[in-house]
């Protein structure tokens, strides 16, 4: 580290100074950065949120039997005449 007695002055050629453009450049990506994360992340929250939600109500719980036969002595009887 130098001391300042042997520190160039400012306008010097020995002193670097960073450019306005830099800075602005810098800024400009540090102001889209912060509103591409503020932007992303609520609708990161919501599609996470929609996707348990559907989750959670499509899959309905029902039961299932199998069918069995049945009697096949059985006899129905159906009101009416029949005549041929």
């Amino acid at each position: 580290m130098q001391s300042p007695e042997t520190q160039a002055p400012r306008g010097q050629p020995g002193h670097r100074r960073i450019p306005l453009r830099w800075v602005l450049v810098a800024l400009l990506l540090v102001a889209v950065a912060l509103t591409v994360t503020l932007g992303v992340q609520p609708r990161i929250q919501a599609r996470e949120a929609l996707r348990k939600d559907t989750a959670n109500r499509s899959a309905m719980v029902v039961s299932v039997i199998r069918p069995k036969e049945g009697d096949t002595v059985r006899e129905i009887v159906l009101p009416g005449n029949m005549r041929a």
